[in-house]
C-alpha cells in the first residue's frame, strides 16, 4: 500500500503486504511512518517483519545508494527508465540489472516497452556481513506483459 499519511501507514500495517510511502516525506516522517506501519500490524496480530518497505530510486543509483536504503529498513526499491524510446529503455533498465547483477535474472521472453523495474535490496558490503542477506528480485513490467524472476544471491 502506498501514501504519504500516517493513516497510510495504519492501514498498510493493518492490511497491507508492505508499505510505499509517496510525496515529499523528510527522513524523520519516513521512520516515523515505516514504524506506525509495523506498530499497527503488531496491533492487527501480524508479524511486522512481513511487511516490504519500497521506496523509489533514480535509474542511475548507485551500490552505494542502494545500501542506505537498506539501512533504512528498505526491502524493494523501484526504479523507472527515464527514455521514451523502447530501445533506449531496455538498454537503461539493462544496465541498471548490470550493475547489480540481476541480468542472470531476468527473463528473455519480455518484450515491448519497460515500464518499471523492482528491485530487492540487498547489497550488504563486506561490512555488513552479520546482516542477514536478502532475496533478490526483479521484475520487469513490458507493454501487457509482466515477467517476474527471483533467485538468492
Amino acid at each position: 500500500m502506498g501514501g504519504s499519511s500516517r493513516a497510510a501507514a495504519r492501514r498498510a500495517g493493518r492490511r497491507g503486504d508492505g508499505y510505499f510511502p509517496g510525496g515529499a516525506l523528510d527522513p524523520n516522517e519516513r521512520a516515523i511512518q515505516l514504524d506506525l506501519a509495523r506498530s499497527t500490524a503488531v496491533e492487527a496480530g501480524r508479524n511486522p517483519e512481513t511487511l516490504e518497505y519500497t521506496r523509489s530510486g533514480p535509474i542511475d543509483m548507485t551500490v552505494d545508494q542502494v545500501e542506505e536504503f537498506a539501512a533504512q529498513g528498505v526491502t524493494r526499491i523501484v526504479v523507472s527508465a527515464t527514455a521514451t524510446e523502447p530501445d533506449r529503455q531496455r538498454e537503461e533498465m539493462s544496465a541498471f540489472a548490470q550493475r547489480f547483477d540481476l541480468l542472470e535474472h531476468l527473463s528473455p521472453s519480455t518484450s515491448g516497452p519497460t515500464r518499471a523495474y523492482s528491485l530487492l535490496s540487498n547489497r550488504c558490503s563486506a561490512s555488513r556481513a552479520s546482516r542477514p542477506r536478502r532475496q533478490a528480485v526483479g521484475s520487469v513490467a513490458t507493454g501487457w506483459k509482466s515477467a517476474t524472476t527471483a533467485a538468492a544471491t
